[in-house]
């Protein structure tokens, strides 16, 4: 029996016993939980509908904002501890953690870039909640 006292959100749908667009409409938007330990979210709106083709990969994304992070950096907390040490030189672990990113395949590449051709859905599982 579940805890009252710990509130779960929404129960969570499995991506491959439901189509997008039975789920939600052009201008919809619900919350993608990636990791649920690190507590990534992101924003997800529906921009379009269209007719799938052979070969065409949906859902697809148009926008957004940041390169994607490196796995395992700690959520966004810690994320953005990462930067302000790999931006510092001095600080006392800029090597350490330059050497981590460059392990990862991160290296010396932009933060604040973004190309949608980099993101993929991961959709094996989805925690949607609607966004007032």
């Amino acid at each position: 029996m579940p805890d009252p006292d710990w509130d779960l959100g929404p129960p969570i749908q499995h991506a491959h016993r439901f189509a997008l667009n039975k789920v939600a409409k052009v201008g919809d938007s619900f919350r993608y939980s990636y990791d649920f330990g690190d507590g990534w979210e992101h924003k997800v709106t529906i921009e379009q509908s269209i007719q799938r083709e052979l070969g065409m990969i949906v859902p697809a994304c148009v926008d957004g904002r940041r390169a994607c992070p490196p796995e395992d950096c700690g959520g966004p907390w810690g994320y953005e501890e990462l930067l302000k040490i790999v931006a510092d030189p001095s600080h006392p672990e800029h090597v350490e953690r330059m050497q981590w990113l460059e392990e990862w395949g991160g290296g010396r590449r932009d933060p604040n870039a973004f190309d949608p051709t980099d993101f993929a859905f991961n959709l094996t599982a989805i925690r949607a909640t609607a966004l007032e």
